[in-house]
């Protein structure tokens, strides 16, 4: 199969294309950036003259692109798209019902979400890690004992977390200029969020009147094929950010009290969080080292997912990590929580685990090697082939 690859900058774009190559397709990329996600008439040219170059079954792209669906229904070539975030906002468009798309989304509530559209081919499919060039990377030893070990102490930590913090987030630029009602009626949304174990209540809250309010201060501007509304984009662009910087400040601050935990993000952390800052770490060389060598990998899955796991728990599972996550449904379809992963329900649950874990290290150890062959079940390459079956 010829592919046409759509080049951003999505984590797990490096390991599908190489999949795709180790499957014996052949694969173009394509690495144009546009200015505008609607309308981008050099954007639409650079990708039709591929189309003019060369005979393509079908064009991918990690996450949907209302351009490229567009040019690929003119040209009448499938287009494939495979989310990898959360509640993609480019699928509120009028374009998603062109008929060269093939949606594949991998939480299942947005998946039923637009399966009610009356899509014609919209498929749920899970993430999925890259078990190979992880298990590739972990195993790449130095060569030489000194430079071993000095690898081994970098990433050994008792308590790692990846990720960014969301310190600057959209809500904390907007607060100062609402009314006190208004704040604290999102105070209070937030809060009920937070206070929830897996799914997403906050669009649900937003009444009328509150939406009335909000925007006076939040201007929605809408092409004319958006199928958006202002409930939507404020909850998952706006709340839904907020919602994840205050439980990942929280979670950070009540086990920096007691141990040492390991922030590897290219945001600084607040100076009351009494944490170890690491910096940013290379997907691909060296997060697969922090996964394997930690104790304990912490995942805190954004609001925005609602039911479905993101690839940092895959991740960490493939790099034979212990991973400690918040809940969300279809973690339980895949993994036996206490024996392949473990879920913390709130911050008590989530220090009182930490401290269990921590002390019972045969356990933890099983677990992740538990986790680990779990994970081999859901290889990316498995997924892909799963993928490509609808074409092939």
């Amino acid at each position: 199969m010829q592919i046409l690859m759509y080049q951003w900058n999505a984590y797990n774009g490096p390991d599908i294309r190489a999949t795709f190559l180790a499957l014996g397709h052949r694969v173009t990329d394509f690495k144009a950036r546009f200015k505008d996600a609607n309308r981008d008439s050099a954007f639409e040219q650079q990708l039709s003259e591929y189309f003019t170059a060369d005979k393509y079954d079908m064009v991918f792209s990690v996450d949907y692109f209302t351009l490229i669906s567009n040019v690929c229904e003119q040209h009448h070539i499938r287009y494939v798209s495979w989310s990898c975030d959360a509640a993609l906002t480019s699928m509120y468009n009028r374009s998603i019902y062109n008929t060269c798309n093939y949606l594949f989304l991998f939480d299942k509530v947005d998946y039923l979400e637009f399966a009610d559209k009356g899509l014609a081919h919209v498929y749920y499919l899970p993430l999925a890690p890259a078990l190979e060039r992880t298990q590739q990377v972990i195993h790449s030893n130095p060569d030489n004992a000194d430079e071993l070990t000095l690898v081994q102490k970098k990433y050994a930590h008792d308590i790692s977390f990846v990720g960014t913090l969301y310190g600057k987030n959209k809500y904390d630029t907007m607060v100062d200029s609402f009314s006190p009602y208004l704040k604290g009626y999102l105070d209070a949304v937030i809060e009920a969020q937070l206070n929830v174990s897996g799914g997403n209540l906050i669009e649900t809250l937003l009444t009328p009147g509150i939406l009335e309010e909000i925007e006076t201060h939040y201007k929605l501007e809408q092409q004319p094929e958006s199928e958006a509304n202002l409930a939507m984009y404020f909850s998952r662009s706006v709340l839904g950010y907020k919602v994840a910087a205050e439980e990942r400040f929280r979670a950070l601050q009540i086990l920096g009290r007691k141990h040492m935990v390991t922030l590897y993000s290219s945001e600084p952390a607040p100076e009351q969080l009494r944490i170890e800052q690491a910096g940013p770490v290379d997907y691909w060389q060296e997060m697969p080292h922090v996964f394997h060598d930690s104790k304990i990998n912490l995942n805190i899955t954004i609001p925005n997912i609602s039911s479905g796991i993101p690839l940092r728990v895959w991740d960490i599972l493939a790099a034979g990590g212990f991973c400690l996550t918040n809940y969300r449904p279809e973690l339980l379809q895949y993994f036996e929580n206490g024996k392949d992963l473990v879920i913390y329900e709130g911050l008590d649950d989530l220090r009182e685990k930490v401290d269990y874990y921590l002390s019972h290290e045969e356990e933890r150890e099983q677990i992740a090697l538990n986790g680990f062959r779990k994970v081999q079940q859901h290889s990316l390459e498995k997924r892909l082939q799963e993928l490509l079956t609808l074409f092939c």
